[in-house]
């Protein structure tokens, strides 16, 4: 009974409802002036019809013109940012060349695994079948670098792309994605490749967001160049180095304090799995980016560590029944955030 009430009472349940009757009110009002000034304005009209029929004649056609302005503004953007790019060796698409467009691009929060499932249609829109496909997804802030085979695919048909990943509490900030397809089409011996942008923004509000944004052309250009600095090696800023720590760490802390609540089989796995992959991004930022001393200390975190955070962190996971015979990657999971700290300290 306390939970519920605490839960009805809670300060968001009260702004949410409080948010609810200013909008209410604000509704009334609007419909309120919007009644009065009608009034006014039919009573102007009966007594001047001919101006006022005019005025209404002008006012409206600049309406139609201006949404209309607007429309074919936001339908060249939309062609612009949705626009495929082939790779620069195959020069222009001919006509009659295996095509692809995607559809129904989105992404959900998997209730019995626990992991979120990213998925994407794309269609044949050319007039030869596309085959040898690759499909590649690269997700931003996360350890996603997916690769996947897909069957041939004639004129007209489709298929769909699911890929599970699990982020433990996704930002509010958007997380960008990037789609690719390459194949070959018809009998063509060199490969065609298209790309696809978008940005997903997570959990809003304990509600996650099913549905991905096409982003802009200023994005795809950062996107871009993050894609290419990841693959060329280049160092990052020292404050680039910072933030990149101190997310690995509190998604580090998230993924244990999950774990403490998420004990059963079914959770337990899906921890694992998740321990794993933070663990292997880790490894692999320290080693891009820091020095070889900090890949060897965190390799040997158990020495790295200070007996007493070594300490502070078995007593903790054990009180929370996650026993080091148990749960050994939730001990290194938590050894090597901390190791992390130390880092993220000497980072000037």
């Amino acid at each position: 009974m306390l939970a519920f009430l605490k839960r009805i009472f809670s300060a968001e349940n009260i702004a949410g409802d409080v948010r609810n009757v200013v909008i209410t009110l604000m509704t009334v009002g609007a419909i309120s002036m919007l009644s009065a000034f009608l009034a006014a304005l039919v009573k102007a009209i009966r007594q001047e019809p001919i101006p006022w029929i005019i005025f209404l004649g002008l006012v409206v056609l600049g309406t139609c013109l201006f949404v209309a302005a607007v429309l074919i503004l936001l339908r060249k953007e939309r062609q612009q940012t949705t626009q495929e790019f082939l790779a620069p060796s195959l020069g222009a698409q001919t006509k009659d060349a295996a095509k692809f467009e995607t559809f129904e691009p989105q992404i959900k929060y998997q209730e019995v695994i626990r992991k979120f499932e990213f998925s994407i249609g794309f269609r044949n829109t050319g007039e030869v079948d596309a085959t040898d496909i690759d499909c590649g997804l690269w997700m931003a802030d996360s350890s996603l670098r997916q690769h996947q085979s897909a069957m041939d695919v004639s004129p007209g048909a489709h298929r769909f792309l699911n890929v599970t990943f699990g982020i433990t509490k996704p930002r509010i900030d958007p997380v960008f994605a990037v789609f690719t397809i390459s194949y070959r089409s018809g009998q063509e011996q060199d490969r065609r490749e298209q790309t696809f942008y978008y940005k997903w923004y997570g959990i809003r509000n304990e509600v996650t967001n099913t549905t991905l944004d096409i982003v802009s052309r200023d994005d795809r250009a950062k996107i871009d160049l993050r894609i290419k600095n990841e693959a060329s090696g280049i160092p990052l800023k020292p404050i680039e180095i910072r933030n990149s720590l101190d997310q690995l760490i509190q998604d580090a802390n998230d993924l244990i304090a999950e774990w403490k609540m998420s004990q059963d089989a079914i959770g337990t796995a899906n921890m694992q799995d998740m321990a794993v992959s933070w663990i292997r991004e880790a490894q692999e930022f320290v080693s891009r980016n820091l020095e070889t001393r900090h890949v060897d200390q965190l390799r040997d975190y158990g020495q790295t560590l200070t007996p007493g955070d070594r300490y502070k962190i078995t007593f903790e996971l054990e009180n929370a029944g996650l026993a080091w015979q148990r749960f050994p990657a939730a001990h290194e999971l938590a050894s090597k955030s901390q190791v992390l700290t130390y880092f993220r300290l000497e980072i000037v």
